[in-house]
């Protein structure tokens, strides 16, 4: 471990690195993720009552291929938002939402791309534990996005325009 990252193997993928970075939030109510840390987890220890915001690196084109997975290990009291670097970036893909309420739901990005930000500010919309994003730079401006949010009540949307 070197500071707040700590290294691990990663067994997910052929082809993917050895290891993989994580990366520890756990105070603060920023976070930029490097380009240079393509695979790395960033796990949420703190409950960020405050707040968190979290920036994906630049949609360029030589960041294509850039992935990382945001991790919610302790339930999110604050307003949490993920957001691209730059405002008119595309989010695509879908959200799973599952509700402790026993009601579950999908939630797919606006067909016209105008998504490029997703912020969880309730419980109904994935601030519990166990809520996981995955993060593909598939193009220039466009992120594909993966996730799975853990909720409470009646699933509501996340996807949002920044």
């Amino acid at each position: 471990m070197v500071g707040d990252w700590l290294l691990m193997a990663s067994y997910n993928r052929p082809g993917a690195p050895a290891r993989r970075f994580r990366k520890r939030l756990s105070s603060g109510t920023t976070y930029t993720v490097p380009a240079r840390a393509s695979g790395v987890i960033v796990a949420l220890t703190n409950a960020f009552s405050s707040g968190m915001t979290i920036t994906l690196p630049p949609a360029s084109s030589g960041n294509i291929g850039f992935y990382c997975t945001i991790f919610v290990a302790v339930i999110q009291t604050g307003t949490l938002k993920i957001q691209s670097a730059a405002d008119g970036d595309s989010m695509y893909g879908g959200i799973r939402a599952i509700s402790s309420a026993a009601k579950a739901d999908f939630f797919p990005s606006a067909a016209d791309g105008s998504n490029d930000a997703i912020v969880i500010d309730a419980g109904n919309k994935g601030a519990g534990v166990g809520t996981y994003f995955i993060f593909t730079l598939v193009g220039v401006d466009k992120w594909m996005v993966q996730a799975h949010t853990n909720c409470t009540g009646t699933p509501a949307d996340p996807w949002a325009t920044s």
